[in-house]
């Protein structure tokens, strides 16, 4: 579902959680799908193709809460993409 996020749209966890639910049926939270691309972070050391650079809390395009080096690099990743004045939020 992730990789379904166009180039150029933020998605926020809970548009994720929701959508994932209405899906398959599941009881995911926005909390999981932070949990989740935190952890493909770690796992992948940053070698994904995921674009987890385009997942944010609603509102919160600086990713105040990633750490220093993630922010960095999804802040590289999304410029690249075009800038995120006023970002397009995806919502399937």
């Amino acid at each position: 579902m992730i990789d379904e996020i166009p180039c150029g749209y933020l998605a926020s966890y809970g548009t994720i959680a929701r959508v994932a639910n209405e899906r398959y049926g599941s009881s995911v939270v926005p909390l999981n799908v932070g949990w989740l691309r935190r952890h493909l972070y770690e796992i992948t050391d940053r070698g994904t193709t995921l674009p987890l650079h385009r997942i944010a809390t609603m509102g919160d395009i600086r990713l105040e809460n990633d750490s220093g080096r993630t922010r960095r690099e999804n802040e590289s990743l999304r410029e690249e993409e075009g800038p995120l004045i006023n970002p397009i939020w995806w919502n399937p």
